[in-house]
């Protein structure tokens, strides 16, 4: 594990703690930051970018003008070195891979 930050997007607080906590049982000195608003998230990436190393984005944000895929798709335009994790209980895994995620995961088995 690097020293960059892990970026958790979700707008389920309980569920990005769940996220967070399953990643610290394997590295406890993980830098993991939460980010329950999407366009926060894409703000804050777009302004420190060299910061990150990975994303895990949830696909849905109930109520919020940016959704999963966006996220996924816009943080992909800005780093393309970004390791990109989707999780959703729904398969989204074609549409986020298509996004530009690298990999995703069922929240079944993140939480």
């Amino acid at each position: 594990m690097t020293n960059k930050k892990i970026m958790v997007a979700d707008d389920e607080i309980d569920i990005a703690e769940v996220i967070s906590d399953k990643i610290k049982l394997h590295y406890p000195k993980a830098d993991i930051e939460i980010y329950t608003a999407s366009e926060k998230a894409l703000e804050i990436l777009s302004k420190k970018k060299d910061d990150y190393s990975l994303l895990i984005s949830d696909i849905r944000f109930k109520g919020q003008k940016i959704q999963g895929l966006e996220l996924i798709a816009s943080a992909r335009k800005i780093f393309s070195t970004l390791s990109i994790i989707a999780c959703s209980a729904n398969d989204y895994k074609d549409a986020a891979l298509s996004a530009g995620a690298n990999d995703f995961m069922p929240a079944t088995k993140l939480c």
